[in-house]
């Protein structure tokens, strides 16, 4: 019986998942694409002298321990200093931080002061205001707990004052990469991003980029398939198996209420907490922590959705359909609670407020219409089993008969 119901919601996912990916090849990835090349463009365009209000960002990779990070005299007596957690490696960290830097840089005024001998630590909501000593060196002590990837944004260069990152044996700590706001310099592994004389000919670019656009096309209708098929084997094959006499209504309802379900399980809830972000923009929270929401808050709004189910069921049953379609929404006001007390993810990217909209309205139609797609196809498959079931039925009844 499992089998069947399996096979089933596995049928629904291949139909489903075969128009939802023409959608994103032909409709969503265009525009996917654009808006990535914009953030991306604009993050590279941010660095220029006027764009950015440190001087020098260094992406380093440390290990947990006690860092001791020494200053000689330079040219200011103090400096501001932001040191920011990153779950990506060398460029990419630097560009996925800047925007949680450059709002702390804007708040400077609440810096907080920090003289000879105080101690650091990676903070998403803090801007530090070094205050070296009068004369001679200044030392500060950074702490690491968790081993990672930190960058540090400083609003001088550290070379004014001679600076040193070391560890607790003693031995300086290069960062992997560095990028100095006024030459917009890209130092990797001891060398240049770029060579001069290094770049493609015209023609090669127009043939990579055709190359990359079909194979973005071809893993795109592969990808949205297989979650699609993925979908309807987990929600409407095992889930809908175990909880068919649960769910509300009959016939096809039941189909339509299990993908309201999956999509308030799989997107809505999660939504509440991380809505849906343009490729390529920068988020303050790291990707741990958003995982950890993302299915925290699809736990919860499984269990909204059960609850539902329960208070419509039993509320049917006295007081008719009406009334009992009322009190099933009431449980979905609960994901407001963790949406309340769940941190903020600050979201920085270079669109129009028309292009942002746009495309968040198709990330969220393109999920209304997998789910809608994959309940439809599940109705007409359950109908079509239904049928086939009561006509074998009849033909062994005039077998018996006979």
């Amino acid at each position: 019986m499992l089998a069947a119901h399996l096979t089933r919601g596995v049928k629904a996912g291949i139909a489903a998942g075969l128009v939802f990916g023409l959608f994103m090849a032909l409709v969503a990835n265009p525009l996917v694409v654009y808006a990535d090349e914009m953030n991306h463009a604009a993050a590279e365009a941010g660095h220029s002298e006027s764009g950015t209000p440190w001087e020098w960002a260094g992406s380093y990779h440390l290990e947990p321990g006690t860092y001791t990070y020494t200053f000689q005299e330079g040219p200011d007596p103090a400096m501001h200093l932001a040191v920011l957690r990153s779950d990506h490696a060398g460029q990419e960290s630097i560009h996925q931080t800047e925007g949680t830097a450059a709002a702390l840089y804007e708040s400077h005024d609440s810096a907080v002061a920090v003289e000879n001998g105080g101690s650091l630590g990676a903070a998403q909501d803090t801007l530090y205001d070094l205050r070296f000593a009068e004369s001679g060196a200044t030392t500060f002590t950074l702490e690491v707990e968790e081993e990672g990837h930190y960058v540090l944004f400083t609003e001088h260069v550290p070379s004014e004052f001679d600076a040193a990152l070391t560890s607790e044996s003693g031995a300086v700590v290069e960062p992997d990469v560095t990028e100095g706001a006024g030459a917009h310099a890209h130092e990797e592994e001891g060398g240049h991003a770029h060579e001069e004389g290094g770049h493609a000919g015209e023609g090669d670019d127009h043939h990579d980029t055709a190359v990359s656009m079909a194979v973005n096309k071809t893993v795109s209708v592969i990808s949205s398939g297989l979650w699609a098929i993925l979908l309807g084997g987990v929600f409407f094959g095992i889930a809908f198996y175990f909880l068919e006499p649960a769910i509300p209504g009959t016939g096809a309802a039941k189909s339509y209420a299990m993908g309201l379900a999956g999509f308030v399980t799989v997107s809505g809830a999660p939504w509440m907490v991380l809505p849906p972000v343009t490729p390529g923009a920068q988020q303050s929270l790291p990707t741990d922590t958003r995982l950890l929401l993302y299915g925290g808050m699809m736990v919860v709004g499984a269990l909204v959705c059960l609850l539902s189910g329960y208070v419509y069921n039993r509320v049917s049953e006295s007081n008719g359909r009406t009334v009992a379609v009322v009190a099933a929404v009431l449980p979905f006001g609960l994901l407001a609670i963790p949406a309340a007390v769940a941190p903020t993810n600050v979201v920085t990217d270079a669109l129009s407020p028309e292009l942002r909209t746009g495309l968040l309205g198709l990330f969220v139609f393109g999920q209304v219409l997998v789910w809608l797609l994959l309940a439809a196809t599940h109705a007409q498959l359950r109908s079509i089993d239904s049928q086939t079931d009561t006509q074998n039925a009849g033909h062994g009844s005039t077998v018996m008969a006979d």
